[in-house]
């Protein structure tokens, strides 16, 4: 109980057991505060001490003068203690954008994404997890076996405030409907992981690989909510994806104003979203010649009216439309299978233009005149759509006949006998 009276100070330290001091990245920045103690009463004394680093340490103790009272020096050891760890995580991300939409067929690279088609990020959020002590510093030795915070999961929304006024997308409740908006998040395509835990630095990445999203088109023809809108996403780590719960109970985790929150990414933009459907006008012409037919590309402009989507193939990879994307049927009168089919496609901004080969003559010189259905196959796979429904799934499907069903795109196709013996050499119009 007399310690202390002889004017002796005790000079306590720490060295760090694990991680090992040898491994590349591990720091050991000894014991901080107040480390040396120079008031005793009754033999006991109360130190204020701290350790600004992750791991488990060897704590010393001993007098500063070396010796007590002429003799040996007093010594004490305490072996393992902690395991220290972080006060807090810092979070923070790459700032996202998204890009437009992708075609499944080819590469995309028009500046805008139709309702129905899929589209994503023009790269992967990396959200950097960083962990800090109670100063803000960083806590290097926070890796590898010291790295506790589980793999996280994080969701993808669309914020109620991007949709156009009257979107079928929104609720009427303030939030997004049913059906509206679709990720892959939980699908098996989708990866997540961690970068960097294993590296003796205290950061690590939360990664991602595959995000692709939907805007679904719920109506089958459009309305005043259908015109052009700029969808905004919010990616979210909710509270409890970034708290680890050390065995004392305390809560390592991302923090707001000293309570632990959720990480947002708020408004996450980068395409315009609209509205479209393929059109083909119909055609008349002479079986003596070419018949060019004209797929439109369309979308429903702010003005609420279908206009040609001149933005689609202009000097960008849009819509796909190749020859052996067509059929022909429905053959009438003295035309029939074979006697015309595509010849060529040519694909300009907002509209395509297929030749049909000129239909001729039989073999008795009589001419090979009626008419053709060309339609324009969007969805080869109709197993998973509505019943009766003959397109359902491509984003340039549309209800043409109002019955509550999508159909693919199509136009009739006429071949007249337009013969030298007649008044008329060469006629040809569109007409819908």
């Amino acid at each position: 109980p007399a310690f202390g009276n002889e004017g002796e100070s005790l000079l306590l330290s720490a060295t760090l057991l694990q991680p090992s001091p040898a491994l590349p990245g591990v720091v050991d920045p000894g014991l901080g505060g107040g480390t040396t103690v120079t008031t005793f009463t009754n033999g006991t004394a109360t130190a204020s001490v701290r350790y600004d680093e992750v791991g488990i340490v060897q704590l010393d103790g001993q007098l500063q003068s070396g010796s007590y009272l002429g003799s040996s020096n007093v010594t004490g050891r305490i072996n393992y203690v902690g395991r220290f760890y972080p006060d807090r995580f810092l979070v923070a991300d790459d700032g996202p954008t998204l890009r437009d939409g992708n075609d499944d067929s080819g590469i995309w690279t028009c500046d805008f994404t139709y309702q129905g088609q899929a589209f994503g990020f023009v790269s992967e959020p990396q959200i950097t997890v960083t962990a800090v002590n109670l100063l803000g510093a960083t806590t290097s030795n926070y890796g590898d076996a010291f790295w506790s915070l589980p793999l996280p999961q994080h969701g993808v929304a669309l914020d109620p405030a991007s949709p156009a006024t009257g979107s079928a997308c929104l609720d009427g409740l303030g939030g997004i409907a049913a059906g509206c908006f679709i990720d892959n998040i939980t699908s098996p395509s989708f990866n997540r992981n961690w970068l960097g835990t294993t590296d003796y630095d205290g950061i690590a990445v939360y990664s991602t690989i595959g995000h692709r999203f939907t805007v679904d088109k719920l109506n089958n023809q459009p309305d005043a909510g259908d015109v052009p809108w700029d969808p905004l996403l919010d990616y979210r780590l909710p509270a409890a994806e970034l708290t680890y719960t050390e065995t004392n109970g305390d809560d390592i985790c991302y923090q707001v104003s000293g309570a632990c929150a959720d990480y947002v990414i708020d408004d996450i933009s980068g395409t315009n979203l609209r509205y479209g459907r393929g059109w083909i006008d119909s055609s008349l012409g002479s079986v003596q010649t070419p018949l060019i037919m004209m797929l439109r590309l369309q979308y429903w402009d702010s003005a609420a009216t279908f206009v040609n989507n001149t933005d689609d193939n202009n000097a960008c990879l849009g819509t796909s439309v190749v020859d052996t994307d067509f059929q022909l049927s429905n053959f009438t009168d003295n035309l029939n299978t074979g006697e015309t089919s595509v010849e060529a496609v040519s694909n300009l901004a907002g509209y395509s233009l297929i030749r049909l080969g000129a239909s001729g003559y039989d073999a008795s010189g009589n001419p090979n005149s009626g008419r053709t259905l060309l339609t324009w196959l969007l969805d080869t796979d109709t197993s998973d759509n509505a019943p009766g429904e003959a397109c359902g799934e491509h984003w340039l499907c549309y209800d043409f006949d109002g019955d509550g069903l999508r159909e693919n795109p199509s136009g009739q196709a006429v071949f007249g006998d337009l013969s030298d013996t007649q008044p008329v050499l060469f006629l040809k119009e569109s007409y819908r």
